[in-house]
């Protein structure tokens, strides 16, 4: 099985190949974030909505 990642936005994360403008990095998934696909962190303003909206949604079985 692979890796779950999630994605960070921090103003100083520079560009990449895979975000050409900078400010967004794919991490790899931690304990602390949750079943979020987002990660939260001092520039991420999460509000309650926002934590309904930004989880993963469930996995379906195989058909």
């Amino acid at each position: 099985m692979g890796k779950d990642f999630v994605v960070e936005y921090d103003p100083n994360i520079p560009p990449s190949e895979y975000m050409k403008l900078g400010g967004f990095a794919y991490r790899e998934r931690e304990l602390k974030d949750g079943d979020l696909i987002i990660r939260v962190n001092e520039y991420t303003t999460l509000t309650n909505e926002g934590k309904k909206l930004w989880r993963m949604p469930p996995r379906f079985p195989s058909i």
